[in-house]
């Protein structure tokens, strides 16, 4: 009985020191993402959604207020679409181009042209096109 006792004693002491005494760390909570945490200077959220409007003086969602256009000139990307937001009476428009980090005033130039010093509006079959010069650069559908 005392062999066993001293056996058994042994193996209690072989368990304890492979145990380890060390507490579990407790986990730092990350810094919470809050949504709508993005404002720009004019306090549009863009993770919303959202950007500024010059012509309509208020954040807006382009693609909730504006045409939506399309990439016609393969050197453009063709997954990103441009927008055009008209004021009340169509006689001026805003454009929003991919990658450009304001929108563009167009004035109306004609029955059915919008233009700037760089760009060109016009409708033609009810489909909005425009150009650079002499560059198609977007297309609505």
């Amino acid at each position: 009985m005392k062999k066993f006792s001293v056996i058994l004693f042994s193996v209690m002491l072989l368990f304890q020191s492979c145990h380890s005494n060390e507490q579990p760390k407790e986990e730092t909570p990350a810094t919470p993402v809050v949504t709508g945490a993005d404002e720009d200077a004019h306090g549009c959220k863009a993770s919303a959604g959202y950007t500024w409007s010059e012509l309509k003086q208020n954040c807006i969602r382009i693609f909730e207020d504006g045409v939506q256009m399309t990439a016609v000139d393969s050197s453009l990307d063709q997954s990103l679409a441009a927008y055009v937001v008209f004021n009340a009476d169509s006689s001026k428009g805003e454009l929003f181009i991919p990658n450009e980090n304001n929108g563009f005033l167009l004035a109306k130039s004609g029955a059915q042209t919008w233009v700037n010093s760089t760009y060109q509006l016009s409708v033609t079959d009810k489909h909005f096109m425009l150009k650079r010069g002499a560059t198609s650069l977007y297309q609505s559908h």
